[in-house]
């Protein structure tokens, strides 16, 4: 697992990004990087065309899952950034609990779903509260269950990584987020 090596704010008090150090850009920043990127996509998709070829998706062919990509990130993209302008982050990412029996007030593993109904964009985060999330990463669900791909194992990994950075570095709430400095794998508060 890589060492995370920053925590970016993309609204303050309520919005922010973990960067990974095999990763040149912060998650967020990564995923709609990724999912505009035809090359990567294409890759992914041609990596796991038998999820494309199921009855699910109606026999998709690669390049029409790579446009449906683009498309609904494009969205996605213009949905977060109209919210943060209008400091309404909730409103372009819907985050919800990532596993049903998770109860606690905090630190919750989260997702948010691409803007489309039947989207298979999603944004992995730790719920600090109901209004302050650490973006963890994300990927395209072609499953049922996470488990079952590669990629997204890796993100359940992600995921309890950043919650364990949190505990370790006594971030429980809201009112515990200051500045953040990572030295030596420390978050300075």
């Amino acid at each position: 697992m890589s060492r995370i090596v920053n925590i970016f704010v993309v609204q303050e008090n309520s919005l922010y990004s973990v960067q990974y150090e095999d990763e040149e850009l912060d998650s967020l920043a990564q995923l709609f990087d990724n999912w505009s990127n035809t090359e990567y996509l294409h890759d992914y998709f041609e990596k796991h065309k038998d999820k494309l070829e199921s009855d699910f998706y109606n026999n998709m062919s690669i390049k029409s899952a790579v446009l449906k990509t683009i498309s609904e990130s494009e969205r996605f993209e213009d949905l977060l950034n109209e919210s943060i302008e209008n400091g309404i982050v909730l409103d372009g990412l819907k985050f919800k609990n990532l596993s049903k029996g998770e109860t606690s007030s905090n630190l919750i593993s989260s997702k948010a779903y691409g803007p489309s109904g039947k989207s298979w964009l999603r944004v992995y985060a730790i719920c600090l509260s109901s209004k302050t999330f650490f973006i963890t990463g994300g990927g395209i669900k072609l499953t049922k269950e996470m488990s079952e791909m590669e990629e997204l194992e890796k993100e359940l990994k992600k995921i309890n990584q950043v919650r364990d950075f949190l505990k370790e570095n006594f971030v429980f709430e809201d009112s515990d987020i200051g500045v953040f400095e990572i030295d030596n794998d420390r978050l300075i508060l």
